[in-house]
């Protein structure tokens, strides 16, 4: 179970870089495609799902989605259509960073948790000088 706590952990320090101007939210998500490529590999999510259920965490995690596809969650189709993004590689972390208004959307295929801080970093600051 710890390497699931610590997997949380770096995205709560995403929300402790600016508590006032950051709002993180996780959506677990069906894996699909991978889970197709690797039918000899069977995940069990209980730990991850406990995790997800702890509560006081500074980050919000929400209920599992599907990220690609008809049934895709609206939330996703939404950063998808403004990134200009046809479907996510459920292989890769995709991070996206939406302004307050909801009508900018950045967004970081591939990009490590620390290297998401560094960006997050440079784009607050960013924020802070218009």
């Amino acid at each position: 179970m710890e390497a699931v706590e610590n997997y949380f952990t770096p995205l709560e320090d995403v929300r402790r870089v600016s508590p006032y101007a950051v709002e993180v939210i996780v959506f677990p998500f069906h894996a699909g495609d991978s889970v197709a490529k690797n039918k000899n590999k069977k995940e069990d999510c209980t730990h991850f799902d406990r995790a997800a259920k702890k509560g006081n965490r500074p980050i919000h995690i929400m209920e599992t989605i599907e990220i690609n596809g008809p049934k895709a969650h609206p939330v996703y189709r939404y950063f998808k259509k403004m990134s200009g993004i046809k479907k996510l590689d459920v292989d890769q972390p995709t991070f996206f960073l939406v302004n307050a208004a909801g009508n900018q959307v950045d967004y970081y295929i591939g990009a490590t948790i620390s290297r998401f801080l560094t960006l997050l970093r440079v784009r607050l600051l960013d924020y802070e000088e218009l």
